[in-house]
């Protein structure tokens, strides 16, 4: 009997001591990512963790497998949903400092749970780039500045608010996340006439290891190569992609 009362303290006492081990990381992290970034972090609606009722719904609402919402799947520590570029910057800077392990999440139209889960049993945290949906068009130059938080169908919408006879030649499937779908090549129906959407891509802003913000030039071109379908998350986070606009016939032929 004894015993067995010892083992429980044992557990309790760990429990204890990882809970508190959580808090102290997050405090840190809360005020790191607020120190480096060049706008105030509105924690309360950025930062979410199981103790908070939106936690759930944020990491599962684009989760398409529910097999990796089972208890056994480890999840993250925490969700943090930034609302700047400079938050993304300073997320990377503090995961570095404190040595926390992350994932990013742009669409979530990920079948095998890459931008949300970890199958190594480091804690880890996930930045959810949801917020992050501008759409700038450009008819003038014929281009489109996109943020990695955008779908789509979001993009396509825009575009076609400001021209009948434009187009990018991406996937067919409207909830895709832009900052994943391109960065795994972004395969779509204009695919023999245009090319990917990868193939349109002409610029980008990304977060490297290091917490700077790249474009093309500061990068060089192999790296720029490397993100045109090398896989997300595997060489820096992608903030906002540049794309080429493709004409299009103003009505259907079908």
């Amino acid at each position: 009997m004894a015993s067995k009362f010892t083992i429980l303290l044992l557990i309790v006492f760990f429990q204890s001591s990882s809970w508190a081990k959580s808090a102290s990381t997050l405090e840190n992290f809360i005020q790191c990512v607020s120190i480096n970034s060049e706008l105030s972090v509105p924690v309360t609606t950025t930062l979410f963790t199981p103790n908070n009722s939106s936690y759930s719904s944020i990491l599962q609402s684009p989760v398409f497998s529910l097999r990796f919402l089972e208890p056994i799947v480890p999840k993250p520590e925490f969700i943090f949903t930034p609302l700047h570029d400079s938050h993304v910057q300073a997320a990377v800077i503090c995961a570095k400092q404190f040595g926390l392990h992350l994932r990013v999440r742009s669409g979530g139209h990920d079948f095998e749970g890459l931008s949300f889960r970890s199958e190594s049993q480091n804690p880890f945290f996930l930045i959810d780039l949801v917020n992050l949906r501008l759409i700038n068009v450009n008819i003038k130059d014929e281009t489109v500045w996109v943020q990695s938080g955008a779908t789509n169908g979001e993009v396509y919408y825009k575009i076609s608010q400001k021209s009948k006879v434009h187009a990018v030649p991406m996937g067919t499937c409207t909830s895709l996340g832009i900052g994943g779908h391109i960065t795994g090549g972004a395969y779509g129906a204009m695919l023999r006439k245009h090319g990917l959407a990868a193939d349109n891509a002409i610029d980008t802003l990304i977060v490297d290891a290091e917490g700077r913000i790249l474009d093309r030039a500061a990068m060089g071109e192999d790296l720029f190569w490397a993100i045109r379908g090398g896989g997300g998350g595997s060489f820096g986070i992608i903030l906002w992609w540049k794309i080429k606009l493709v004409r299009v016939p103003e009505t259907d032929d079908f």
